[in-house]
């Protein structure tokens, strides 16, 4: 799966179907690391030998067991997408089923 590496254009963004956009394909814009976040991501993605891009992806998922959840909700401007947000319970559940397994 691969990102662009340049912000998309409302137009672009636009053009891509809901489908896309909900299973996460594509990225609005590329946030910019800091040099101590990248230097941090980096000494996480060797110690686990996995490529950066793969690092960070492990670090989000885990931000729903350590951030409170509901605080993360109430604070949402986007109430379209419950249904995937990995702080949703429901979601976290269903993970946690599948990790079991």
């Amino acid at each position: 799966m691969a990102y662009p590496f340049r912000p998309m254009t409302t137009q672009e963004l636009r053009k891509l179907s809901r489908d896309q956009l909900k299973g996460g394909v594509f990225m609005a814009y590329t946030p910019e690391l800091s040099y101590k976040s990248s230097c941090t991501l980096r000494r996480i993605a060797w110690a686990l030998d996995i490529p950066m891009t793969k690092a960070i992806e492990m670090v989000f998922d885990h931000m729903p067991v350590i951030l409170d959840k509901e605080k993360v909700c109430q604070g949402c401007r986007d109430k379209t997408r419950c249904d995937d947000c990995s702080f949703n319970y429901e979601n976290i559940s269903r993970k946690e089923d599948i990790c079991k397994n």
